[in-house]
């Protein structure tokens, strides 16, 4: 009698179950076998579902390998600008002709009785004591301190004096940055200048200007204080927004670009 197809089937099972040979079972659905029978290292998503990768995991790894994208740095441009400006004032102070009717603070090392504040005469000397009238007109701080010196080495050894501008003759403000003539400018007379009023006098905006991102740094009390005045609304008629200056403020305006 000759054998079905079913009995012939699970004879050939059984002889190849003997052999040590084994067999996939698909899962239903996909066609595909039972990871464990694929190679070593077989994925066990498929190719679409490794394509597909969630949209959160690729972007977490794109900020991983320095994807994400830079912060703007027009704001530390804009600081080291500033930074740049305060340091040509300080340069200026440093080379400041001291001028009759200035206000010195004299202070001499581990002497504290001489240490006081004296007014600049008419001919550009002060009277110290002991050290008698020294002249100091026309000098920057550096060689008044020599001069204050010499004269004191009659009565002391090797004096060290400090010589600090208390109080400026002529009160002055500057404006630095985006204008066309940067500089020191005087306060004339009694009468307050305000922002716009000295970016005038200075010459006006150039035209890299920022003119709403004006700054005026002030220090009170040696304390820096920084103030921001948007000249462009006050250009268009809103008064309110100007500001009267102080002796020794410093109005920065940055380039557009920052």
């Amino acid at each position: 009698m000759r054998a079905g197809p079913l009995f012939c089937a699970l004879i050939s099972i059984t002889m190849a179950a003997c052999s040590g040979v084994t067999f996939t079972v698909p899962r239903p659905g996909t066609g595909q076998g039972d990871s464990s029978a694929a190679g070593p290292g077989a994925d066990a998503d498929t190719p679409d579902e490794r394509t597909a990768a969630r949209p959160s995991q690729r972007q977490a790894a794109a900020r991983d390998k320095g994807g994400a994208r830079p912060k703007d740095a027009s704001g530390s441009k804009e600081d080291r600008a500033v930074q740049a400006a305060l340091e040509k004032v300080r340069a200026d102070h440093t080379a400041y002709k001291i001028r009759p009717g200035d206000l010195l603070e004299i202070s001499v090392f581990q002497e504290p009785d001489l240490n006081r504040k004296v007014r600049v005469g008419p001919d550009g000397s002060i009277t110290l004591p002991l050290a008698g009238k020294v002249e100091v007109g026309s000098m920057d701080t550096q060689k008044a301190e020599a001069s204050v010196a010499q004269a004191l080495q009659k009565y002391l050894v090797s004096p060290q004096v400090t010589v600090f501008v208390a109080e400026y003759s002529t009160s002055l403000v500057y404006i630095l940055g985006e204008v066309k003539a940067p500089g020191s400018y005087p306060i004339p007379g009694e009468t307050p200048m305000t922002v716009l009023e000295a970016i005038t006098l200075a010459g006006g905006f150039t035209q890299y200007a920022a003119q709403e991102r004006t700054r005026v740094i002030r220090n009170a009390e040696g304390k820096s204080e920084t103030l921001h005045v948007d000249v462009r609304q006050i250009t268009k008629g809103d008064k309110s927004k100007d500001m009267q200056l102080k002796p020794n403020d410093v109005i920065f305006v940055p380039e557009s670009f920052f």
